[in-house]
C-alpha cells in the first residue's frame, strides 16, 4: 500500500512520519545496567516487573518495586542506577519512523507554484525511506493529509508459519478459515501463555489473561480494549474479570442490555457509546458520531447541547432523570478511554490466530517465533516453549542442517547460524553453497574446503563452541568439544587461550555456558550433573524449572543455577534473612534463607556469587510474584557445583 501511494502521487509528494522515542524506565534500567556490566539476562528479568504505561514518573519505579521483590532488591543494590534514571527520564533517546503514518503532500502551493516534500517540511532519509522530521501531531496541526497504513511483522510470521506447515505436513492453512472456538487455544490464554502473542505479550497482559480466562473472541476483544491506560486507571479491567467470574454483580443500565451484554454491562468501545446515545437518547447515527468526535475535545457549550438532547430523549423513553444523568456521566467517563471496537476486534483475531498456531502447530510456531525474536526476547520464548510444548527439542546449530534461519525437522528446532556471534550472512552463504555440493564429513573437511577469507579462524572457533560440529564429529557431551578446539588451535598454530586453562574445561556446564554466550541458548542438565558429582540424594530431590513452579507448598526440593544476586535484610522485628536469585537456564528462581539457617551459611554465600550451585529447601507460592519461592528449612544444604 505504501508503495502504491508513492507510485500514485509521486516519490517526492509522499513521506513517512517521524517519531522520537523518549527514555522510559525499562530502557533506562537496561541501558544503565549495561554501563555497570550487569548480565543482560538479569536486567531483562528485572524490567519484566515494570507494567505498561503511556508515560512514567521516576516515582513509578518504587511503585512497582513495592510489589516485586526482584525489582526491590535491584533498587537496594544499585541505587546509583535508580538515581541516574531520575535525571534522564523522558529525555529523547532515539528517532525512528512511525509504524503506519504516511503523508500525501500537495503538488502545488496556494500560488500555483510546484512544491515537493522538501518545500513543505523538513525531511531526512532513514534506510532509504523519506521521513518527516516532524511528529504526527505537528503534521496534523499543519493540515497535511495523513494516512495510517499499519505494516505488521506479525503478518510475515503468519506467512512463515503457513509455509512451514505446508512443507512439513502438506496442509494448506487459510487464516480466515481458522475456527474461532478452539478450546486448546483458549486454554493457553487462560494460563497466560502469551509469549509472542500479538498485543497480549506484556507481563501485565499475561496476568490479566489468567484473571479473565477468556473463552471466546468477544472476551479477547474486550481485553484488548481494556488493557490501556485510561481503562486501567479506573479499574475497568478488574471489574470485567470479576463480573465474568461472579465476584461482582452484573448490572445493566436502563435500556442498554443489548448494547453491553457482550461486555458484562460495561461500556468499553466507542461504538457502544454511540449506540447508547442512539438507543436511550434518541440521537441519529450522524449525531452520535458527532458526539463521539466532540467528547474528547469537550467544548462545554457543544457538550451541554448534547447532554440536554440525551436527557430529553431518555425522559421520552421512560428513564428517570437521576438515572439518565448517572448514565450520561458514565458515558463521558468511558468516553475518555473508549477504544474503537473494529481495531480491538482486528487485534484480537490476530492474537487468536497466533495462539491457535502455538496450540495446534507448535513446531512451526516456535521455529518462526525464535527466528523473529530479539536477543532480549529469546530466553522468554524458550522458557515458555518448554512449559507448553515440551515435546519440542531445541538443538544447537548444525553445520550441515542449519541455515540463516531457524529450521525445524521432526520434533527438533535447529539454531540459526547467523544467530551465532561473529557469524554473518556472507559466512553462512559460503557454507551453504559448499555443503550443497557435498555435505561436510568432519571439521577437517570443512576447514580444508572453506577458504579463510570466507570463514576466518575466530569465526570457525565460534562455530565449534556453538556446537556446529557435534553431529559430524560424533560429539555426545559438550565437554568433548575441547578435543576439537585443540585440533583447531593446532591447525592455526595458536596458543591455548587463558579461559581454556582451567579444570572447568572437563565439565559440561563450562561448554554449555560458552555456547549460551555465543548463541543465547544453552541448557545445563543439572540432574545429570548432580549424578556425575556423586550427589545422589540431591538428584532424587531435584526439580527442573517447570516442575519447581508446579510444586505444592512445603514440598522438599533441590534447585540448581548460577547465584546471580544475594542481599541480607532485617525484618521490622529485627530478624535477619537473605534473599537470593538463581539464573537457572532460561528462568530466574527466588530463594529466601531465614535467620536460623542464615547463620550457618552467612560466610559461604558471598563466595558463591557467580558460581553454579545446588540448594535444597521447601517451595512456597507467593501471591505478589505469582510464582514459587524456595524457603530454607532445618535441613537446607548448599553445594558448590563449580568445583
Amino acid at each position: 500500500m505504501k508503495g502504491y501511494i508513492r507510485e500514485r502521487f509521486g516519490e517526492f509528494q509522499t513521506c513517512s512520519v517521524g517519531t522520537y522515542t523518549k527514555l522510559q524506565i525499562k530502557a533506562g534500567l537496561k541501558d544503565f545496567a549495561k554501563v555497570r556490566n550487569l548480565d543482560f539476562t538479569y536486567s531483562n528479568l528485572i524490567t519484566k516487573a515494570i507494567g505498561h504505561q503511556v508515560s512514567y514518573t521516576w516515582q513509578d519505579i518504587f511503585k512497582y518495586a513495592n510489589n516485586n521483590k526482584n525489582l526491590y532488591n535491584f533498587c537496594q543494590q544499585y541505587p546509583d542506577i535508580i538515581t541516574m534514571i531520575k535525571f534522564c527520564l523522558e529525555q529523547p533517546r532515539s528517532s525512528s519512523v512511525h509504524a503506519s503514518a504516511v503523508l500525501v503532500l500537495p503538488e502545488y502551493n496556494q500560488h500555483g507554484e510546484e512544491y515537493d516534500v522538501n518545500d513543505w517540511l523538513p525531511v531526512k532519509m532513514i534506510d532509504g525511506l523519506l521521513v518527516a522530521e516532524w511528529e504526527g501531531k505537528y503534521t496534523d496541526n499543519a493540515g497535511f493529509l495523513k494516512e495510517d497504513i499499519l505494516g505488521l511483522s506479525q503478518l510475515d510470521k503468519f506467512m512463515s508459519i503457513i509455509e512451514m506447515i505446508r512443507n512439513n505436513k502438506g496442509e494448506e492453512i487459510v487464516l480466515d478459515d481458522i475456527p474461532l472456538n478452539d478450546r486448546k487455544t483458549y486454554r493457553l490464554f487462560a494460563r497466560g501463555a502469551n509469549e509472542d502473542i500479538f498485543q497480549f505479550v506484556s507481563s501485565g497482559m499475561k496476568n490479566f489473561s489468567t484473571k479473565v480466562k477468556p473463552d471466546n473472541i468477544e472476551e479477547l476483544t474486550a481485553m484488548n480494549a481494556l488493557w490501556r491506560p485510561g481503562a486501567m486507571s479506573s479499574n475497568a479491567h478488574i471489574e470485567f474479570a470479576e463480573i465474568k467470574h461472579g465476584k461482582r454483580k452484573l448490572k445493566y443500565d436502563y435500556m442498554l442490555e443489548d448494547v453491553t451484554k457482550n461486555t458484562y454491562g460495561l461500556t468499553i468501545y466507542q461504538e457502544q457509546i454511540m449506540q447508547s446515545v442512539v438507543t436511550l437518547g434518541g440521537f441519529t447515527l450522524v449525531e452520535s458520531d458527532g458526539f463521539r468526535t466532540n467528547m474528547k475535545k469537550f467544548q462545554k457549550d457543544i457538550m451541554a447541547t448534547y447532554q440536554q438532547k440525551f436527557l430529553d430523549g431518555a425522559k421520552e423513553r421512560g428513564c428517570d432523570k437521576h438515572e439518565a444523568i448517572k448514565i450520561w456521566n458514565k458515558l463521558l467517563a468511558f468516553g475518555g478511554y473508549g477504544f474503537n471496537k473494529s481495531h480491538a476486534s482486528a487485534y484480537a483475531i490476530i492474537a487468536y490466530w497466533a495462539q491457535y498456531f502455538k496450540a495446534n502447530y507448535p513446531l512451526e510456531f516456535w521455529t518462526t517465533s525464535l527466528q523473529y525474536a530479539s536477543e532480549d526476547e529469546i530466553m522468554y520464548r524458550i522458557s515458555e516453549m518448554k512449559k507448553v510444548s515440551s515435546d519440542i527439542q531445541l538443538k544447537p546449530p548444525s553445520i550441515n542442517t542449519s541455515t540463516d534461519k531457524f529450521e525445524c525437522s521432526g520434533d527438533n528446532i535447529y539454531w540459526s547460524l547467523v544467530k551465532i556471534k561473529g557469524v554473518g550472512s556472507a559466512n553462512v552463504n559460503h557454507i551453504i553453497r559448499e555443503r550443497t555440493i557435498k555435505p561436510f564429513k568432519s571439521y577437517n573437511d570443512f576447514a580444508n574446503r572453506i577458504p579463510k577469507k570466507n570463514v576466518n579462524k575466530k569465526t570457525l572457533l565460534n562455530l565449534i563452541l556453538s556446537g556446529c560440529f557435534d553431529e559430524i564429529e560424533d560429539i555426545n557431551k559438550p565437554s568433548e568439544r575441547m578435543a576439537l578446539v585443540l585440533k583447531h588451535l593446532d591447525k592455526f598454530e595458536e596458543d591455548i587461550p587463558e579461559y581454556f586453562q582451567t579444570d572447568d574445561i572437563y565439565k559440561d556446564y563450562f561448554w554449555i555456558f560458552k555456547q549460551k554466550e555465543l548463541t543465547g541458548y544453552g541448557d545445563v542438565d543439572y540432574k545429570q550433573m548432580l549424578s556425575n558429582a556423586g550427589h545422589s540424594n540431591l538428584k532424587s530431590m531435584y526439580v527442573n524449572n517447570v516442575e519447581f513452579q508446579k510444586s505444592k507448598d512445603y514440598k522438599e526440593v533441590c534447585i540448581c543455577g548460577v547465584l546471580n544476586f544475594y542481599n541480607e535484610k532485617t525484618t521490622k522485628k529485627g530478624a535477619q534473612y537473605c534473599t537470593m536469585e538463581l539464573v537457572s537456564n532460561s528462568d530466574l528462581l527466588r530463594v529466601v534463607f531465614w535467620e536460623d539457617v542464615l547463620d550457618e551459611f552467612r560466610d559461604i554465600i558471598p563466595t558463591l556469587k557467580g558460581k553454579l550451585i545446588a540448594i535444597t529447601g521447601k517451595t512456597k507460592f507467593e501471591d505478589y510474584s505469582g510464582s514459587n519461592t524456595l524457603y530454607s528449612y532445618d535441613k537446607t544444604k548448599i553445594v558448590n557445583l563449580s568445583k
